[in-house]
């Protein structure tokens, strides 16, 4: 039986997924777009839960919406579980009665129940019941209350068949593209109101404080809310220059003996020859080299969304880099996978799923996969330019002036303006490990079961390809040092930034630049190709023309940055 959660953002609906399931669920793309929904089963029961992503109307306006809407109308599940944050019922239930529309059995899941005994919110669960026409249960998603209760609610409710239509409905299951006029809406939500109005009653409130309410008051402060946030990203910024390298070194030298016996087994089993030589080393570090640099970087980044997500820390840190991120014609949301770049640009390329509108998503990860190093890079490269003795400023400069370069040609594109910060910042609460550990590992699949198999056999082609020797020739030779003003191992130095971009600061390193030669020859490295996972995860976010687009993209950087130091520094 297929059971569909729906309801609005920050309702509690991935809480609630991983209370009903545990640990037990999977993420996937919904078919046709690269929005992920969460599926779980129910242990001991035939019940499939579906995790849609939070909706306020089914009017689908944003890819997320399209997609829940879609969930609800193609695949018709059994059950709807709306969930509604019961602290907030007046603003959940016009979602609830258009949903009611739709001729399927509704279960109203009032959740965050704990937080409604300290505020002093008490529900009338039957006169809901009566008013709404669907079965009402209290939850909370970070205790537990309720769980068992709510699924003897969806079995009945399955076993009772469709449900009636509810008051002032938007659209039905046969129409649901149709459009309705503010008056519709203006009658859904004073339906709604009446609803809560009868619905609700305030008590005394508990009395006491969590710490979470002492801080999102502290918050409420603009000058407390700058000083938290740049201290977060400060701390997950070194934190991350410290982690990501000693997890690299760990893992590489945990699984030295497997790429040992892998080499050993692949040179016994291929033909004898170059190929095969090649082929038993690429295989193995084509496995190893993701697990070591990209997988510790992915948990990381995926444990950090996961807390911000559940804390409610997320809404707000958008907020406040709202001014900041629309220099870049981006959302305040993009703050995020834009820091965690700076540790590792792949999970901050699948981070920018939670940008809101492609437009958001395609812009970040252009100036993600382009403008933004990553922690090697950064302090390679700044060993590069010490050791000859260059300026820091021009590479950070360079990369600034790109970045805002690509946030300014996204406007000339028709429906390219940024669209304005409308959010709902949600209370903070301390996050549940449980849900966290959830998130993370639901996740993690994605990348064993799709970015895991392509980055061994890109990495097993490009080891074949390098292999028959880098081209060179006079005119490779003139170009660098007549356009570039740097020599031609420097230039195909930069070129290695397509398969890691640490590499070539390491290669620059080996050779005698001047310091003119070093300026130029690193801030074209700032500017370099995506790295090979980057790109792999650009395609599968993406599509490979977007993959071509960035790497054109960064052609036309670090080329054009390049000429025109050539041009105005000093000789």
């Amino acid at each position: 039986m297929l059971v569909a959660l729906v309801g609005q953002p920050n309702s509690g609906k991935s809480a609630l997924l991983g209370c009903l399931t545990g640990a037990k669920v999977f993420t996937s793309n919904y078919p046709g777009t690269t929005v992920e929904v969460t599926e779980g089963r129910v242990p001991g029961t035939g019940i499939t839960v579906l995790d849609t992503p939070g909706i306020y109307s089914m009017r689908a306006l944003s890819k997320e919406q399209q997609v829940t809407r879609k969930v609800i109308l193609e695949r018709r599940p059994r059950v709807i579980v709306n969930v509604v944050d019961g602290t907030s019922l007046r603003k959940q239930l016009p979602l609830t009665l258009s949903l009611k529309s739709l001729g399927i059995p509704i279960v109203l899941a009032v959740n965050q129940a704990d937080r409604m005994k300290e505020l002093g919110i008490h529900i009338d669960l039957d006169v809901l019941r009566k008013e709404t026409g669907a079965e009402a249960v209290l939850t909370s998603a970070i205790t537990g209350e309720g769980a068992e209760t709510l699924l003897q609610a969806i079995e009945k409710a399955a076993a009772s068949g469709a449900g009636e239509d509810g008051p002032s409905a938007p659209f039905s299951s046969h129409e649901p593209c149709r459009s309705f006029g503010p008056y519709d809406l203006r009658d859904l939500h004073e339906a709604a109101s009446a609803i809560a109005d009868r619905t609700v009653r305030l008590r005394g409130a508990s009395g006491r404080r969590s710490p979470a309410e002492y801080l999102d008051r502290l918050l409420d402060r603009p000058a407390a809310s700058w000083l938290v946030l740049g201290g977060l990203l400060w701390a997950v910024w070194r934190f991350s220059s410290w982690a990501l390298p000693f997890a690299e070194t760990s893992v590489r030298m945990i699984l030295n003996p497997l790429r040992v016996h892998a080499e050993s087994l692949l040179r016994a089993v291929l033909p004898r020859g170059p190929l095969a030589e090649t082929l038993s080393e690429a295989v193995p570090e084509g496995f190893i080299l993701p697990m070591a640099t990209v997988l510790p970087a992915m948990i990381l980044a995926y444990s950090l969304m996961a807390v911000l997500e559940d804390s409610g820390f997320l809404g707000r840190m958008a907020a406040l880099s709202d001014v900041f991120t629309a220099a870049l014609n981006l959302p305040g949301q993009s703050m995020i996978p834009l820091t965690l770049g700076f540790g590792c640009r792949v999970p901050a390329l699948m981070a920018a799923r939670i940008l809101p509108g492609e437009r958001s998503r395609r812009t970040a990860s252009l100036i993600i996969a382009t403008c933004v190093p990553c922690t090697a890079t950064i302090s390679l490269s700044l060993a590069a330019l010490a050791k000859f003795r260059a300026s820091f400023a021009v590479p950070g400069v360079l990369t600034a002036v790109s970045a805002l370069t690509i946030g300014w040609a996204a406007r000339l594109i028709p429906g390219g303006q940024k669209e304005p910060l409308v959010l709902e910042l949600p209370p903070l609460r301390i996050p549940s490990l449980r849900n966290i550990a959830m998130k993370t590992q639901a996740r993690l699949r994605g990348f064993f079961s799709h970015a895991l198999p392509l980055l061994v056999v890109v990495n097993s082609a490009v080891r074949v390809f390098m292999s028959q020797g880098l081209p060179a020739g006079a005119n490779v030779s003139r170009f660098s040092r007549v356009y570039l003003g740097i020599p031609p191992e420097a230039l195909w130095s930069v070129l290695l930034t397509m398969f890691q971009r640490y590499l070539a600061p390491l290669f620059l390193m080996q050779q005698n630049l001047t310091p003119r030669e070093a300026v130029i020859a690193v801030s074209m490295v700032a500017l370099g190709f995506p790295c090979l996972p980057s790109a792999v995860v650009l395609w599968r976010e993406n599509g490979a023309r977007f993959v071509l687009l960035t790497f054109l993209t960064s052609l036309i950087l670090f080329i054009g940055w390049g000429m025109v130091l050539n041009l105005i520094l000093p000789s």
